[in-house]
């Protein structure tokens, strides 16, 4: 029982640490599409304000668990957006668009 018990602390600790790593020095940006280019997307956040982020050849889109392209999203959608500060801005690494209400 006492071992059982180390190794499940054990593997939650490694697994809160993992993720913690993963996320060091990213953001995550939520709102509406205001603007999408082959190279950048703009997010209107609920607060308001406008974030510019860039879209790199390897930013990864989707749509729920579907890849798509920047053309496939379209003004007004909602998005969250994953990104890293690269030279003083904000390059996607993944982009996720809502899925439409059916």
């Amino acid at each position: 029982m006492r071992k059982t018990t180390i190794l499940t602390v054990a593997l939650a600790g490694w697994l809160v640490g993992a993720h913690a790593y993963a996320h060091q020095g990213a953001t995550h940006s939520r709102g509406t599409v205001k603007e999408i280019t082959a190279d950048r997307i703009v997010l209107t956040t609920t607060e308001g304000t406008s974030v510019v982020v860039a879209i790199a050849p390897d930013t990864r889109i989707f749509r729920g668990h579907r890849a798509i392209r920047p053309a496939d999203v379209h003004p007004g959608e909602r998005a969250v957006v994953h990104a890293a500060s690269h030279g003083g801005k904000l390059e996607a690494i993944e982009v996720t668009v809502a899925e439409s209400a059916k």
